[in-house]
């Protein structure tokens, strides 16, 4: 018996008691338009569907599965006689209702039944990976799936760090801020190997970025800082510390410059310390900024 994810973690039956674990609509919405796009989808160029049994067996190996974990009566052990619209039309209703833990069950039943076909299908079982997690990111789930296995990202409090962070910079002036940050999180998140270089850079230039909406018309991250209400609002060793993370990308081989034998690479811990901190000082200038009610035109 294949050990899907509510086994592996201790959480089934319980609701979720962890914030990290709300299950946001746009989530459900977002693996629905995966499934019928990707593991429906005979075609992968195609924007039609086609629906004949034959080859949509696929489909039907899908059902099994979720059928036997959720349990739900809405799958009748006839449903290899169903057509086609029938069966999306309960699938739908089971990922639009379900619990957050069999959620990430039917996901992981996603990939497997992409990676258990034929190898000429087999590719889809990554790209069905790689949109996932974006889904998970842009929904501000804390959660990623490596290998067909659903894992926790970062501990609690980087993760709500990193939520709180996503929400504020939803603010349509700071979309520019709020797109590399995701790429700086995505960047960490990369598996087999996390590209830290652009994590450490795509987070510095996040920062960069909402200083200067809240700051226009300012040529620098220190000119930014060295104006209202920050030149007063932030405490002198608190600003040096936003400069010196800036500093660091600068001098971080492969962030801010080429990479150059004998000199010490960026580490894992080092671009987990500049996302953090530069997220930190993301919501510092926010807060001193709303304080002042200032407004970016």
């Amino acid at each position: 018996m294949v050990e899907y994810f509510s086994n592996r973690f201790p959480v089934k039956p319980r609701p979720p008691l962890n914030p990290h674990d709300y299950l946001p609509a746009e989530a459900r919405a977002g693996l629905l338009n995966l499934l019928f796009n990707i593991v429906t989808r005979y075609d992968a160029n195609s924007i039609n569907y086609h629906f004949e049994s034959n080859v949509y067996s696929n489909i039907y190996d899908f059902c099994f599965s979720i059928h036997e974990i959720t349990l739900n009566h809405r799958f009748s052990s006839n449903f290899r006689s169903w057509a086609i619209p029938k069966l999306q039309q309960n699938i739908e209703m089971i990922v639009e209702m379900c619990a957050w833990y069999t959620f990430f069950d039917i996901t992981e039943i996603i990939y497997q039944v992409l990676d258990l076909s034929d190898m000429s299908r087999r590719k889809a079982s990554v790209a069905f990976e790689e949109l996932f997690n974006d889904l998970l990111i842009e929904s501000g789930l804390q959660w990623a799936m490596w290998g067909g296995k659903m894992e926790r990202r970062r501990p609690e409090p980087t993760a709500t760090q990193i939520e709180q962070a996503l929400e504020i910079l939803k603010d349509e002036r700071f979309i520019g801020p709020h797109n590399q940050l995701l790429k700086a999180i995505k960047a960490l998140d990369t598996r087999p190997e996390p590209d830290i270089e652009n994590c450490v850079k795509d987070s510095v230039g996040a920062l960069e970025g909402v200083a200067r909406t809240l700051i226009p018309n300012r040529d620098s991250l220190r000119d930014a800082l060295n104006t209202e209400p920050f030149k007063t609002g932030i405490h002198p060793i608190l600003r040096d510390i936003i400069l010196k993370i800036e500093a660091y990308r600068g001098d971080a081989p492969g962030a801010g410059h080429a990479l150059i034998d004998g000199k010490q690479k960026v580490q894992l811990a080092d671009a987990e310390f500049v996302l953090t901190s530069s997220i930190a000082a993301m919501l510092l200038l926010v807060a001193k900024a709303d304080q002042t009610t200032l407004k970016a035109p």
